[in-house]
């Protein structure tokens, strides 16, 4: 059987002429919970180390609809925002 074969990798892969975000939404009882706090926490940490913008969403856009359809409600937005 072959072996691996090591390949010389970049040391960054980001291509500056990208925009990168990342688009959360955490919506908890925060008299219950600290998740609302400590996601937003995280995710800031997260996105300013690897130096993407933070589109981070705490109401719900439709009160009614499950959180996973709030967060694709945010996607939809932003890249709306983006055209």
């Amino acid at each position: 059987v072959g072996a691996a074969v090591r390949v010389a990798e970049p040391l960054d892969f980001r291509d500056g002429a990208l925009r990168l975000g990342l688009v959360t939404y955490c919506n908890y009882n925060d008299s219950r919970t600290g998740l609302t706090k400590w996601s937003r926490s995280s995710k800031r940490a997260y996105a300013d180390h690897h130096g993407y913008t933070l589109y981070h969403y705490e109401e719900p856009f439709v009160m009614q609809a499950h959180p996973w359809m709030n967060k694709l409600i945010a996607v939809r937005k932003i890249l709306q925002d983006f055209h």
